[in-house]
């Protein structure tokens, strides 16, 4: 019965076969392992860390998570994935699951993105309307108070301690890189949706928040070389700016 019941949901998502039954046997497996890290709560399916010490939501894993579902061809709960993960949203239009992870507002929007895109839906895509223009409107009045509060990197998101082994309290430029990803998201899902002024907004979000943290890239690469800092370090600053960096350009294009 359980062989049963198995093969049936994993015949509900796509298919992979290769010359390597290897390979198939970890497709399968890692579908049961998406399938397996869900619950159901008020009719909607919830993602988890894992049904053991992680029974949590975050934003952060259950993003990938999403995007693979979709992938895999398991649409219906990708989308009630994403929508539950719209409640976590507060009112000022932040989302959070952990304190202090500003990192989440950018995770939901592009989960939100994935979930429609994977394939169109543009009625669903509607749905989510209210909560991005809230998460959008909440990114920009943090850009724009780190602005007006005059802070070491204005126009980037305020400080944050995620209390996730990071070790310091800061603006983490991981924040940013999901903050352009957001509005890239928010975009998408707009323009998806036919809300062209929305999607018009997003996108000079975007491209206002990318180019002012390449700008500030730059500058702190300057600084650093003026201050006479060895070449390791040099790289090492870099690799800690640029890599969190390069993330917001490959969720972009994912």
């Amino acid at each position: 019965e359980a062989r049963d019941t198995w093969r049936h949901r994993l015949a509900q998502g796509s298919p992979l076969a290769t010359s390597d039954s290897l390979v198939n046997a970890a497709w399968r497996a890692a579908l049961v392992t998406l399938l397996l890290c869900h619950e159901r709560d008020r009719g909607d399916w919830v993602p988890l860390g894992n049904p053991f010490q992680y029974r949590d939501v975050w934003l952060r894993d259950a993003a990938r998570t999403v995007r693979a579902l979709a992938v895999a061809g398991y649409t219906g709960m990708a989308r009630s994935d994403a929508m539950t993960l719209t409640r976590f949203q507060l009112p000022t239009g932040v989302l959070l699951s952990q304190r202090g992870q500003l990192d989440g507002t950018g995770q939901a929007l592009w989960t939100l993105a994935q979930a429609a895109t994977l394939p169109p839906a543009p009625e669903w895509a509607a749905r989510t309307l209210p909560t991005v223009r809230r998460a959008l409107e909440w990114l920009e009045m943090q850009r724009l108070l780190t602005r007006q509060l005059k802070m070491r990197y204005a126009g980037l998101l305020p400080y944050g301690d995620p209390r996730d082994n990071e070790l310091t309290r800061a603006q983490l430029v991981g924040n940013d890189a999901w903050g352009i990803a957001g509005c890239r998201a928010a975009a998408t899902l707009a323009r998806l949706a036919g809300a062209d002024s929305l999607a018009r907004a997003a996108d000079s979000a975007a491209a206002d928040y990318r180019w002012l943290v390449l700008a500030l890239v730059v500058l702190v690469v300057l600084a650093v070389a003026a201050a006479g800092v060895v070449r390791s370090e040099v790289v090492a600053l870099v690799s800690g700016l640029v890599l969190p960096l390069a993330l917001a350009f490959e969720l972009h294009s994912a």
